[in-house]
């Protein structure tokens, strides 16, 4: 919650807007504990996402099933259940991290789409295939493997005081324009 309001500002990075629609959504954000009832709609909403789509797990629960991981009902990590991008850790976590984690989602999109990655066009021989970009750009890369998520372990400290500069600079230009 605090990511979204005025001290972090999740806006000024263009993460604010959200769809609602698995068909009109690009990013699954899981944050909490999943249960085995939950995990096949979980998995069947991730699968109504077109491509490319990535997962971002936060907190302890959605990466290792947090406290409850020996209990019968919790699944052991949202990967269990679908491919995950990025592994962003705490109970919770701190806003620093999580626009740390988002940041570094754009780079590997960024890289994804100038090396040709999940968003390429498919030539007349990988349309014959019939399986997805994603599919064949991974099978490519990593043979029959899941692809390699990023795991946030800490916060780079020039990040944090990159966020603080900034805040301190947006204070200043609010009692500018008070003034």
């Amino acid at each position: 919650m605090a990511c979204g309001c005025a001290r972090y500002d999740f806006a000024r990075f263009g993460f604010e807007v959200t769809r609602n629609s698995p068909r009109q959504a690009d990013l699954i954000m899981c944050a909490g504990t999943i249960t085995h009832k939950m995990a096949p709609a979980l998995k069947r909403l991730y699968d109504e996402m077109a491509e490319p789509k990535y997962v971002i797990a936060v907190g302890g629960c959605a990466i290792s099933g947090g406290p409850f991981k020996s209990s019968y009902h919790v699944v052991k990590g949202i990967e269990e259940i679908v491919p995950v991008d990025v592994f962003i850790p705490g109970c919770p976590p701190r806003p620093e991290a999580i626009m740390y984690g988002m940041m570094q989602l754009q780079r590997k999109v960024k890289i994804e789409k100038f090396f040709g990655g999940a968003n390429h066009k498919q030539t007349a021989e990988e349309k014959a295939l019939g399986v997805s970009n994603e599919e064949l750009t991974f099978r490519s890369k990593h043979g029959d493997h899941r692809r390699e998520p990023m795991v946030i372990t800490e916060v780079p400290q020039e990040f944090v005081e990159e966020l603080k500069a900034n805040r301190q600079e947006q204070t200043a230009k609010v009692e500018e324009d008070k003034a």
